[in-house]
């Protein structure tokens, strides 16, 4: 018995052709998942090892910048402890340049009076000013406003 030309059914040709046109979907889609994975994982290690090196280089960064406010505390102490005066009034002077950035301030100790000391503050940016109480606000030469104020002054703007 000898089989000559043996055909599946027309009925499941349509079925066959699924099958073998889903194993051709399978091997490409792994195909393709082979490659991603060869290409993703050397990148998110790459990734991994500049986030942890990052993280070292922020972390030192840290421990340096905590490290030098605390030797300035300590040298700024060493200053109190030998002129308790002197270092709370270059502080107060420090307070005042950081919370008027864009002013030039200049101290000068004035003509009248020995123990006190005349603030200048020199802004050219502002031309009007709000009217202080005992706050002299006279326009300088060169067009830039000039305001006198005393120690005694700022306290008494600063009030309680």
């Amino acid at each position: 018995f000898q089989l000559v030309d043996v055909h599946a059914p027309p009925d499941v040709h349509e079925a066959f052709r699924d099958v073998a046109s889903a194993a051709r979907d399978r091997a490409t889609i792994v195909s393709r998942a082979c490659v991603d994975e060869a290409r993703m994982i050397p990148l998110a290690r790459g990734q991994a090892a500049q986030q942890v090196h990052e993280a070292g280089a922020y972390a030192d960064r840290t421990v340096n910048e905590a490290a030098g406010r605390a030797a300035r505390f300590l040298q700024q102490l060493e200053a109190y402890a030998a002129a308790p005066q002197s270092t709370r009034t270059r502080l107060h002077f420090d307070t005042l340049a950081k919370i008027l950035p864009t002013f030039e301030i200049y101290i000068r100790p004035p003509a009248n009076s020995p123990t006190e000391l005349e603030l200048l503050f020199l802004d050219g940016a502002v031309r009007t000013r709000p009217q202080l109480p005992g706050v002299d606000v006279s326009p300088a030469q060169n067009g830039r406003g000039n305001e006198q104020l005393t120690i005694e002054t700022l306290k008494e703007l600063r009030g309680p």
